[in-house]
Parts: structure tokens; C-alpha cells; sequence
């Protein structure tokens, strides 16, 4: 696989985070070597203000046979929602071609 499309969208791209999101791209390529390309977009959205600042992250993966889509849910750390989509994103992997 090659190196993922990383998005980030109303929150400024650190390179912490980048290489937080290579790191993880990097195991699934482990458990799937045939990934075409991986996209994440790693938002912080507008609402629940009185909550703090969440942080939402998407993974798509282009696989021969179809892409595969996996989000976490919202969290105020952007390190656990990279952590929880890419695990999600791996689960899926691991159910389809296993």
C-alpha cells in the first residue's frame, strides 16, 4: 500500500498526527497486503460546544472487492479516534478475507 490520503478538515494537520495515521496504516497492511489505498479524514465538528472539542476520524480502504468504510465514534482525544477507526477498519478486513 502506499502512503494513506490524510484529510483534515476545521483542525490544523500536526505531524504527530500524520505519522500517527501511517503508523496505523501500516498494520493493515499486515493483515491485508492487496489494499489498493486508504483514505482518512480526521475532523472536528461544530456542534456540542458545551461538551468540548470531539474529534471525529473516517477510514475508507480500497480493496479488490469493494471498499470498506469504518468510523469511530467522537472523541476528545484525536490519537484514540484514529486508534478506534483503524481497529474498526481492521475488524472489517479480518471478517471479509479471512
Amino acid at each position: 500500500m502506499q502512503v494513506p490520503s490524510i484529510s483534515f478538515r476545521d483542525m490544523e494537520a500536526t505531524p504527530a498526527l500524520t505519522a500517527c495515521v501511517e503508523r496505523w496504516a501500516a498494520k493493515l497492511d499486515r493483515v491485508y497486503p492487496r489494499i489498493d489505498h486508504c483514505q482518512v479524514v480526521i475532523d472536528r465538528p461544530h456542534r456540542h460546544h458545551h461538551r468540548g472539542q470531539h474529534v471525529r476520524v473516517r477510514v475508507v480502504i480500497a480493496v479488490p472487492r469493494g471498499d470498506i468504510v469504518a468510523r469511530d465514534g467522537e472523541h476528545e482525544n484525536a490519537y484514540a479516534a484514529i486508534r478506534d477507526a483503524f481497529l474498526a477498519a481492521r475488524r472489517q478486513l479480518v471478517h471479509r478475507f479471512a
